[in-house]
């Protein structure tokens, strides 16, 4: 029986990146996400997010397909919007090995009620400065909802909350010493 490993961490904090290299690295296999947010240069459906519209999104959820599902308002090119993201039921096999995902707190307690012990709880920590001038490189900074995600960051993720629902709490300044922090978290919980 596999693990299920999540990430979590305040925007642009690098989830992304040490998931990618637990897939290209290690092995893992990922949870691909279902969302009805809007494509991102470079992504792919099918490889990076299952995009799909809200009207599929709200008959998977109604025809019970998720394992749990969320949604942020949002501002999208400085217009009020609605994002959903899900977890589907068929998107996780632990018998057929070990999986990452990248979820929010809501979607953890969901995941753990579902997966238990086989899950693997990671928040990624980066200071604000850092987050800030890594999403600014993307491409698409927007201060009204850099600030957005930012004050309802601080409010989720509390140190009352992630001493109570985090298995590790990692600082991620260099990806590498990060990723072989979290590789030797990994093996410490037989998971790789």
């Amino acid at each position: 029986m596999g693990k299920l490993v999540v990430l979590l961490g305040k925007s642009a904090s690098g989830k992304d990146t040490l998931l990618s290299k637990l897939i290209t690295e290690s092995g893992f296999k990922r949870v691909l996400p279902v969302t009805t947010r809007p494509i991102r240069p470079g992504e792919v459906n099918g490889v990076t997010y299952n995009f799909i519209s809200n009207e599929d999104f709200l008959q998977q959820k109604n025809e019970g397909r998720f394992i749990e599902s969320r949604e942020y308002n949002t501002l999208y090119n400085g217009i009020p919007d609605v994002w959903r993201y899900a977890t589907s039921k068929d998107s996780i096999n632990l018998e057929d090995g070990n999986y990452v995902a990248i979820v929010d707190l809501a979607a953890l307690d969901a995941l753990r009620s579902e997966y238990g012990d086989n899950l693997l709880s990671v928040y990624i920590d980066v200071s604000e400065k850092v987050r800030r001038q890594r999403c600014q490189g993307r491409g698409d900074f927007n201060i009204d909802e850099w600030e957005r995600r930012e004050a309802d960051d601080e409010k989720k993720y509390t140190a009352d909350v992630l001493a109570e629902k985090i298995d590790l709490i990692m600082n991620n300044i260099d990806a590498s010493e990060s990723f072989s922090a979290l590789v030797d978290f990994l093996k410490e919980n037989n998971c790789i």
